[in-house]
């Protein structure tokens, strides 16, 4: 690269003619040496003069390093400055420029084991810097880094600062903050800015990901503002990582293995991988070698061991590690519980043994084929005359003496008809956040549901034979009409009979209807709860709801899952979200701990919370496992998982037209630097010839000749008188 010398002082120049000072002292103050005559010596002449021109080559050569000296002296003083081609302004006006740094997650790829894309984009952006010398002395610069945590440089007439801070500037942890950020604060230092000319300069691997949250805003109505990217020349990046991984956030009963899902990418090449589990306690599966195409993906599946009841967490990693190693780990959280209660509400006359209906339902809650251990509920069947509350308390009187509980699903067939006290029972547990269902008893039973069918319908059901066989469709708006596996199942189950809901409740909503529009599936809010009604019966006579059971047993279970509520003692949020979640467990008032799992060398963080709610955001900048746990308590243990976004690992380059959209400028250019990705490391002498900076190299110079000045003057030996002949017989004394 072509490079021209410029001095920010040239007028100092003519302080070269100093070099000269030591020769003319030397010719001024030097002696004629007095002629003494002296007995014949001439043959000591060859002798003599041999070391007579010793002795004058090593004075010239203090001589000379003298001069040398005060050479570089007035040099350095006139502040020289090695321009690469590519560093003129782009105006000859004063111009304001912000350099922009990115160290987002894709920038600690590493080019080689020592040298990351970082390393790389740091060093653009110094020899940038410094071939800046001829731009006016007007001009201002300014530092931004993306991430928020690093304070900006603002904008100052003198580069030293921010040459200084590319010079020692590191990568910091993975954040969560692409460029949306850095380039708001560079478009805040440019708009302040009083120079005519305005410049930006982003020094990036042009990874898409890291403009997603890049908008038009903070550079619209700069004038004259000019924006160059600069990123490293295209090649090939190969990158393996865990775009997904999920697992349940209840797992109950606690004790039963932990299914966990998670999604292999490979980006650039085909891989063969090994994915393993790890918990608090160790390694708890290795799965693999497992292939994963080119640019492709695939999915795993892992039954993890059981694990006791509490919030648990696992970390998945991915062997052998990659160049870009942040996105080869992902953070699961569940929580395990105990299993939620079931009831089975009937008519005196309609038990499972007796009913069909009774008995399909017993059969999907607690299938018998199951052991104790594999079931998903506790299952209760309660006679409609014994609910009701024990000796005047709030636990209810079920089959089973001695058995009160709080139910978090009630299943009531038609026909049952309880006592006053038993329907303010039921009516409360559903107002405290239980799920009430309300279905057909099927053949020769009531269809009347006797207290609770008023809260959906002002007019009793009427039963009815459509001529013709219908089925269940989900309205777009209810929260069961995604495709999910299982939900669709029940949508395809013929139906042959039905009850007709008129005159509909205020606050009633329709999840499924019949395809003549009848509605089929309704529920309404009640406090906490939720009432549902579902006006056909798995009776084989009704519909084939109980022979293709697979439809009603995924949603009957998504309705106990809903009941039971959502975990509290995890949960999940993605890198730098601002949330305040509250968890289970928390003081009303006072500190709580926030340590990472992850990193057991990491500084714990502490939480204030008022009324069990934190006063500030939980930590969630940098990805992990972290536990929360109430200050002095280490028994009530809350989990939380902090992951990447998968857009994060995402490193297809972004476009020119891309970028001009992302900025809302036409004048943005996309300049490829051309810097070998396969370099090894320089020394420091090579990096300080490849930098070309006179500054650095004339200090370093001006010491060694100061050193050699005092080693050649300080050299034993030197003459003091000499004797120099004149001829035969002739000699002279002559003092240097």
């Amino acid at each position: 690269m072509l490079a021209s010398l410029h001095f920010a002082q040239p007028g100092l120049l003519l302080g070269l003619a100093v070099a000269a000072l030591p020769l003319l002292i030397h010719w001024w103050l030097r002696h004629r040496p007095r002629r003494v005559r002296f007995p014949a010596v001439a043959f000591l002449q060859a002798a003599m003069a041999s070391g007579d021109r010793a002795r004058r080559l090593r004075n010239l050569w203090l001589l000379l390093t003298r001069m040398l000296i005060l050479a570089c002296a007035a040099l350095l003083l006139a502040g020289p400055t090695c321009v690469p081609a590519g560093g003129a302004a782009p105006d000859s006006r004063p111009a304001a420029c912000v350099v922009v740094l990115d160290d987002s997650w894709s920038m600690y790829y590493r080019l080689t084991p020592v040298i990351t894309q970082f390393d790389r984009a740091r060093q653009e952006a110094l020899t940038f810097l410094r071939s800046t010398g001829t731009w006016p002395a007007e001009s201002a610069f300014g530092l931004v880094r993306a991430d928020p945590q690093v304070a900006a440089e603002g904008m100052a007439t003198e580069r030293g600062a921010i040459i200084r801070h590319l010079r020692t500037a590191a990568a910091t942890k993975p954040h969560a903050v692409p460029l949306g950020y850095a380039l708001g604060e560079a478009g805040r230092l440019l708009r302040s800015a009083q120079q005519p000319v305005r410049q930006l300069l982003v020094f990036t691997d042009a990874a898409a990901h890291a403009w997603r949250d890049v908008e038009p805003g903070p550079l619209a109505g700069i004038e004259n503002l000019f924006v160059r990217v600069i990123a490293p020349a295209a090649g090939q990046r190969t990158n393996i990582a865990i775009t997904a991984a999920a697992g349940p956030t209840r797992l109950h009963p606690a004790g039963t293995p932990v299914p966990i899902e998670a999604t292999l990418a490979s980006a650039g090449l085909d891989a063969e991988c090994w994915l393993v589990a790890e918990g608090e306690q160790g390694m708890l599966a290795r799965v693999g070698p497992l292939e994963v195409p080119a640019d492709g993906t695939r999915d795993v599946s892992l039954l993890l061991p059981a694990v006791s009841p509490g919030a648990g967490g696992v970390t998945l990693s991915v062997e052998p590690t990659d160049r870009l190693d942040f996105d080869q780990r992902r953070y699961v959280v569940f929580e395990a519980a105990e299993r939620p209660s079931a009831w089975l509400v009937t008519a005196p006359d309609a038990g499972p043994d007796d009913n069909v209906t009774a008995l399909i339902f017993r059969n999907l809650l607690a299938p018998e084929s199951l052991g104790p251990d594999r079931q998903v509920v506790t299952f209760r069947h309660v006679p409609a005359e014994r609910v009701g509350p024990v000796d005047g308390g709030d636990s209810p009187q079920t089959g089973e003496v001695g058995a009160p509980e709080e139910p978090a699903f009630l299943l009531v067939l038609s026909g049952a008809q309880t006592s006053e006290t038993g329907l303010r029972f039921l009516l409360d547990r559903v107002r405290q956040g239980a799920t009430m269902l309300l279905a057909p008893a099927g053949r020769g039973a009531s269809t009347d549901w006797p207290g609770l069918r008023p809260l959906v319908s002002a007019s009793p059901p009427e039963l009815r034979t459509p001529a013709a066989v219908t089925s269940i469709a989900w309205d777009d708006g209810s929260p069961y009409s995604a495709a999910e596996e299982g939900l669709d199942e029940l949508a395809r189950c013929a139906v042959r009979r039905r009850v007709v809901l008129s005159r509909l409740a205020k606050g009633v909503f329709v999840h499924a209807r019949y395809t003549d529009g009848v509605p089929a599936i309704v529920s309404k809010q009640l406090g906490k709860g939720r009432l549902v009604v579902l006006t056909t019966s798995p009776d084989p006579s009704w519909s084939e709801l109980g022979i293709r059971a697979a439809g009603l047993l995924t949603w009957v279970h998504r309705l106990i899952e809903e009941a039971a509520g959502p975990p509290t003692r995890v949960a999940s949020f993605r890198v730098g979200v601002r949330t305040r979640h509250r968890f289970g467990g928390l003081p009303t008032r006072g500190l709580v701990r926030v340590s990472a799992v992850s990193d057991p060398q990491g500084k714990p963080a502490w939480v204030r919370v008022a009324n069990g709610v934190p006063e500030q955001d939980w930590p969630t900048d940098h990805p992990g496992l972290y536990a929360v746990r109430a200050a002095g308590k280490h028994e009530q243990t809350n989990l939380y998982a902090v992951n990447w976004s998968a857009a994060e690992a995402d490193l297809s380059p972004i476009s020119l037209s891309r970028l001009k959209t992302r900025l809302g400028l036409e004048q943005v250019t996309l300049e490829l630097a051309d810097r070998g990705a396969t370099e090894e490391e320089p020394g420091v002498l090579a990096r300080l010839l490849a930098d070309r900076d006179p500054m650095l190299a004339l200090p370093l110079l001006l010491m060694l000749l100061f050193v050699t000045e005092v080693m050649l003057a300080n050299r034993p030996g030197r003459p003091g008188t000499r004797i120099v002949g004149e001829g035969p017989g002739r000699l002279a004394a002559q003092r240097d």
